[in-house]
């Protein structure tokens, strides 16, 4: 009934990818995978990372999403709002290779004049406000286009709540964002880790999102910084957080997103989610 998932990243070497594959997705206790996009880096090799990940879902045919995390949309320079754009086309070719159709996308930072100084009049800086407000502009325009591009290819985007100085960290402010973007293929990923160590509420953020909610980044922390460990290592109200799903009848994957994910911390916190959602199983 209950469909999990775990991420993939540079920090798993190719033959721990493989050994999750035998013992998480060999087994069907997992169903998805969410793979790290590490396209065209300058000093990294990611061909044993791709091959790994490839042999994994020719032999176990796993839901996958790829995770796009990088890139800034609110980014000033339009030289480099166009490359940002290639290189998500990039990853939405990488992403139907793998037979996916879902990619994770974040909305980008609140950060005054990253290549083109921001000044309002007489050289006088603008307003808290007004970067926001530019930013979040920035962002919405980019998103507008990567969602077009995105339906060529037959993709769906997620975007997240976040935290730091990005722009949109919990659900009322996700649903803006969504509103604003306007696409039919843009949706929602709610990120409990993030959620939990920022201070915001849970349930409220779970029932601002909705029908919106289609999909879930599920990690523990102490409630302090972000930490991305395994349920039950952190402090995170689970049952709240299982509690919360139910009353908006989450039919999506649960996708756990540690920092490292090993067959045994992955199969342990299934378990204890597992364990909730039972709570409420109709």
């Amino acid at each position: 009934m209950f469909r999990y998932g775990f991420n993939l990243n540079l920090r798993n070497s190719p033959s721990e990818i493989l050994e999750l594959g035998e013992k998480c997705l060999a087994t069907k206790i997992f169903h998805a995978i969410e793979v790290t996009y590490y396209e065209n880096m300058q000093d990294t090799d990611v061909t044993n990372y791709n091959n790994a990940i490839q042999e994994i879902v020719s032999h176990y045919n796993p839901q996958v999403l790829v995770h796009i995390s990088a890139f800034n949309l609110a980014e000033e320079n339009r030289i480099l709002r166009n490359a940002i754009l290639s290189e998500i086309e990039n990853c939405f070719c990488y992403t139907k290779s793998l037979g996916g159709r879902e990619v994770i996308i974040h909305s980008g930072f609140i950060k005054i004049g990253q290549h083109v100084p921001l000044r309002g009049n007489n050289g006088v800086h603008p307003s808290t406000k007004q970067v926001f407000e530019r930013s979040w502009s920035l962002s919405v325009q980019m998103m507008k286009r990567a969602c077009l591009m995105a339906k060529e290819y037959g993709i769906k985007i997620y975007t997240e709540n976040l935290n730091g100085s990005q722009l949109t960290k919990d659900g009322e402010g996700l649903i803006q964002y969504l509103n604003d973007v306007n696409s039919d293929n843009l949706k929602v990923v709610f990120d409990v880790g993030h959620c939990y160590h920022t201070g915001h509420n849970i349930e409220k953020d779970i029932l601002d999102m909705g029908i919106e909610l289609q999909h879930l980044h599920i990690h523990d922390n102490h409630g302090e910084k972000d930490e991305h460990l395994p349920l039950g290592e952190g402090t995170l109200n689970i049952p709240l957080f299982a509690d919360s799903l139910a009353q908006v009848d989450y039919k999506g994957v649960y996708m756990f997103e540690f920092n490292k994910c090993t067959p045994e911390k992955l199969k342990s916190s299934r378990n204890i989610l597992q364990q909730q959602l039972n709570n409420y199983v109709k």
